[in-house]
């Protein structure tokens, strides 16, 4: 099956005749033989369990998600959240270090990098730092003002329990975080799918169309905009722009998976999706 997974690999086809004719169907930008690049590819970043002193990390069912785009100047700290469980972080441009929990050194991440820990440890800038922020807060916690405590150059993109449709997440007790890097190119669909664990997207580039199976509901992505994808509901992509779509990718899935989506492939189906999402070994919840 050529689900969308965080192997550092293209999207294509499966070599079953019938499941590659039933794709062309759905998407002929899928199933073209050409010398253009692939349709949809992918590149690992991370496949991590995050600890806190070799233990993992205990997750809310359903956390508060923070999501937001921040400055750090030079050496200067950055605030833990009330409420913390996790933190994540994309760095975006220049250099974030990390002091280790004994405090006995740290570790320095460059532009690219994807970082994951409860927060607990010291984080900075060493010279200076764009961050895409992501922490998740017990989900009592009161939702945060929109400058994140007024720190200069900040950018709230998310803040809320649950996806972009309202639907609740749930989330693996102790899950394992893939992260990668998306590219969608024009024109390109992704096939109707769906996701039995939290996901959630960057977009750094790009328009990106999601359409939700069972209610036909039209959402457009653009550049910059977060992504907090629906959860156990059946849902097809596109790109609609002129330039390839680039995308942040997170996934929580349980300890025993490698994945976090399930394809329908509707003309071996008999052109209905199930009545339910299958559930897959990709979720404790």
């Amino acid at each position: 099956m050529y689900a969308l997974s965080s192997s550092a690999q293209p999207l294509t086809p499966p070599p079953d005749e019938s499941a590659e004719h039933c794709q062309a169907a759905m998407s002929p930008a899928l199933s073209r033989r050409s010398t253009a690049p692939p349709p949809v590819t992918v590149e690992s970043l991370a496949n991590v369990t995050p600890t806190y002193r070799g233990e993992p990390v205990q997750m809310p069912p359903s956390p508060r998600l923070t999501a937001a785009v921040l400055n750090l100047e030079s050496r200067q700290p950055l605030d833990r959240a009330s409420g913390l469980v996790a933190r994540y972080a994309y760095v975006q441009e220049g250099t974030l270090c990390v002091v280790e929990a004994d405090g006995a050194g740290h570790v320095t991440h460059q532009r690219g990098s994807f970082v994951a820990d409860t927060g607990q440890l010291a984080w900075a800038g060493t010279d200076g730092a764009q961050l895409l922020l992501i922490d998740h807060r017990d989900p009592a916690t009161q939702a945060l003002p929109a400058d994140r405590g007024s720190r200069p150059g900040a950018r709230l993109l998310w803040d809320a329990v649950g996806s972009y449709n309202g639907d609740p997440l749930r989330m693996p007790a102790q899950p394992r975080v893939l992260a990668a890097h998306y590219t969608v190119e024009p024109a390109a669909k992704l096939p109707v799918h769906m996701h039995p664990a939290p996901r959630y997207g960057q977009m750094l580039s790009g328009q990106l169309e999601i359409t939700d199976v069972d209610t036909g509901r039209v959402r457009r992505f653009e550049a910059g905009e977060l992504i907090v994808e629906m959860q156990n509901r059946w849902h097809s992509a596109v790109n609609v722009g002129s330039e390839p779509v680039r995308l942040l990718v997170i996934d929580h899935v349980a300890q025993d998976a490698d994945h976090n989506t399930v394809m329908w492939h509707s003309c071996l189906d008999g052109g209905h999706p199930p009545a339910k999402p299958a559930q897959s070994g990709a979720t404790s919840d």
